[in-house]
């Protein structure tokens, strides 16, 4: 991959039992992620219908390959372990484990899995496992994102010429009058 290209990391979790409805989300790099780094990201939600948990931070291991991300009142750890402490209102954090090294290249990823969120009442979980114990399937697809074509920028150019009156290409002796 070049420099100029992003890798798009998208992360699916599809509900199949639980309080915990589907979310998806996803962030670009300019290259693959690394042990210990935390990827920029857009903030995203996980709700169960009623609570929502607002994921704002992030984390990686390669002690397995994992990713982690948690609300503020989450903790994220080097081993891949997240935790909901204290009395914090409706702490939330989840990991999502390739069985592997971090990826290095793009590909589809399907992975172990699992997440805490608290509630006013008790913790809801999406979690893997045995078919009694699995909330949903989850999985992560790397792909490569192009760099910018330049082709719109240098039409555009052509077409602002033409529209201030200097004519770039004509096929009849007729020019564009210059705007007044």
């Amino acid at each position: 991959m070049g420099q100029a290209g992003q890798l798009d990391y998208s992360f699916s979790y599809t509900a199949t039992s639980g309080p915990i409805q589907s979310f998806s989300f996803s962030f670009l790099t300019p290259t693959f992620a690394t042990a210990g780094s935390s990827p920029a990201f857009t903030p995203f939600v996980v709700t169960d219908g009623i609570n929502i948990w607002t994921m704002t931070n992030d984390l990686t291991s390669d002690s397995p390959g994992c990713f982690m991300f948690g609300n503020p009142f989450a903790q994220l750890g080097a081993d891949c372990g997240v935790a909901i402490v204290g009395p914090a209102p409706n702490p939330g954090a989840l990991f999502f484990d390739t069985s592997g090294d971090l990826p290095s290249t793009p590909g589809i990823y399907p992975g172990i899995f699992g997440g805490l969120f608290k509630t006013p009442a008790v913790v809801e979980q999406i979690t893997y496992g045995a078919p009694t114990t699995t909330t949903g399937a989850m999985s992560l697809t790397i792909t490569e994102v192009p760099e910018p074509s330049t082709l719109g920028p240098v039409m555009i150019g052509l077409w602002s010429f033409v529209l201030y009156g200097v004519t770039v290409f004509s096929a009849s002796p007729r020019k564009i009058a210059p705007a007044a």
